[in-house]
Protein backbone atom coordinates (compact mmCIF):
# COMPACT_ATOMS: atom_id res chain seq x y z
CA UNK A 1 0.00 0.00 0.00
CA UNK A 2 1.14 3.48 -0.67
CA UNK A 3 0.53 6.58 1.26
CA UNK A 4 0.92 9.97 0.32
CA UNK A 5 1.36 12.48 3.76
CA UNK A 6 0.71 16.12 3.14
CA UNK A 7 2.77 18.26 5.49
CA UNK A 8 2.96 22.11 5.29
CA UNK A 9 4.33 22.63 8.88
CA UNK A 10 0.30 22.98 10.15
CA UNK A 11 -0.18 21.40 13.66
CA UNK A 12 -2.96 19.62 11.38
CA UNK A 13 -0.51 18.51 9.27
CA UNK A 14 1.77 17.42 12.66
CA UNK A 15 -1.93 15.28 14.08
CA UNK A 16 -2.00 13.41 10.59
CA UNK A 17 1.36 12.48 10.98
CA UNK A 18 0.69 11.48 14.66
CA UNK A 19 -2.60 9.44 13.53
CA UNK A 20 -0.69 7.80 10.74
CA UNK A 21 1.84 6.17 12.50
CA UNK A 22 -0.49 5.03 15.54
CA UNK A 23 -2.70 3.37 12.79
CA UNK A 24 0.14 1.49 10.63
CA UNK A 25 -1.41 -1.59 12.12
CA UNK A 26 -4.56 -1.58 10.37
CA UNK A 27 -2.59 -1.81 6.65
CA UNK A 28 -1.55 -4.81 7.31
CA UNK A 29 1.59 -4.83 5.66
CA UNK A 30 4.04 -1.97 5.84
CA UNK A 31 2.84 0.41 3.76
CA UNK A 32 5.45 2.89 1.21
CA UNK A 33 4.96 6.42 2.52
CA UNK A 34 5.90 9.32 0.95
CA UNK A 35 6.06 12.66 2.79
CA UNK A 36 4.84 15.53 0.31
CA UNK A 37 5.02 19.30 0.54
CA UNK A 38 4.17 21.39 -1.92
CA UNK A 39 5.49 25.27 -1.96
CA UNK A 40 3.72 28.21 -4.20
CA UNK A 41 5.77 28.98 -6.73
CA UNK A 42 7.33 32.49 -6.27
CA UNK A 43 5.71 35.30 -8.87
CA UNK A 44 8.01 34.93 -12.43
CA UNK A 45 8.75 39.14 -11.84
CA UNK A 46 10.94 37.95 -8.46
CA UNK A 47 12.11 34.58 -9.09
CA UNK A 48 13.78 36.61 -12.67
CA UNK A 49 15.58 38.80 -10.16
CA UNK A 50 17.86 36.37 -7.97
CA UNK A 51 20.50 33.88 -8.74
CA UNK A 52 18.71 30.21 -9.76
CA UNK A 53 20.93 28.73 -6.75
CA UNK A 54 19.40 31.88 -4.57
CA UNK A 55 15.69 30.51 -5.36
CA UNK A 56 16.43 26.64 -4.87
CA UNK A 57 18.28 27.32 -1.42
CA UNK A 58 15.25 29.59 -0.44
CA UNK A 59 12.58 26.60 -1.99
CA UNK A 60 14.51 24.15 0.36
CA UNK A 61 14.80 25.65 3.78
CA UNK A 62 11.18 26.30 3.25
CA UNK A 63 10.27 23.21 2.66
CA UNK A 64 12.48 21.62 4.99
CA UNK A 65 11.05 24.08 7.95
CA UNK A 66 7.52 22.70 6.93
CA UNK A 67 8.26 18.95 6.55
CA UNK A 68 10.39 19.37 9.76
CA UNK A 69 7.49 18.42 12.50
CA UNK A 70 6.37 15.39 10.33
CA UNK A 71 9.32 14.44 9.91
CA UNK A 72 10.35 13.77 13.14
CA UNK A 73 7.50 12.22 14.27
CA UNK A 74 7.49 9.58 11.54
CA UNK A 75 11.81 9.19 12.14
CA UNK A 76 10.61 8.95 16.08
CA UNK A 77 8.73 6.22 15.30
CA UNK A 78 11.13 4.25 12.82
CA UNK A 79 8.48 4.79 10.09
CA UNK A 80 10.63 4.53 6.77
CA UNK A 81 9.20 7.77 4.27
CA UNK A 82 10.31 8.84 1.03
CA UNK A 83 9.97 12.96 1.51
CA UNK A 84 8.94 14.87 -1.86
CA UNK A 85 9.32 18.58 -2.74
CA UNK A 86 7.38 20.19 -5.27
CA UNK A 87 6.47 23.63 -6.33
CA UNK A 88 3.00 24.54 -8.18
CA UNK A 89 -0.31 24.55 -7.22
CA UNK A 90 -0.74 22.65 -3.49
CA UNK A 91 -3.91 20.88 -4.00
CA UNK A 92 -3.51 20.71 -7.66
CA UNK A 93 0.16 19.54 -7.28
CA UNK A 94 -1.19 17.17 -4.93
CA UNK A 95 -3.29 15.11 -6.60
CA UNK A 96 -1.39 15.03 -10.06
CA UNK A 97 1.36 13.34 -8.08
CA UNK A 98 -1.00 11.02 -6.19
CA UNK A 99 -2.50 9.82 -9.65
CA UNK A 100 0.63 9.64 -11.55
CA UNK A 101 2.45 7.31 -8.46
CA UNK A 102 -0.50 5.39 -7.34
CA UNK A 103 -1.23 6.32 -4.10
CA UNK A 104 -3.76 3.75 -2.09
CA UNK A 105 -4.58 6.53 -0.02
CA UNK A 106 -4.23 10.84 1.12
CA UNK A 107 -3.81 11.39 4.59
CA UNK A 108 -3.21 14.92 5.43
CA UNK A 109 -5.01 18.09 7.84
CA UNK A 110 -8.32 19.13 8.33
CA UNK A 111 -6.53 22.41 8.22
CA UNK A 112 -3.62 24.18 6.86
CA UNK A 113 -1.69 27.14 6.87
CA UNK A 114 -0.17 27.00 3.30
CA UNK A 115 -2.92 27.57 -0.44
CA UNK A 116 -4.64 23.89 0.99
CA UNK A 117 -6.61 26.37 3.78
Amino acid sequence: MKVLLAADGSKCATRAARYLVAHLGMFGVKPDVSVVHVHMPIPSRAASAVPRATLDRYYRDEMRKAMGPVERILKARGTAFEPVRLVGDPPRSIAAYAERRRFSMIVMGSRGQGALS
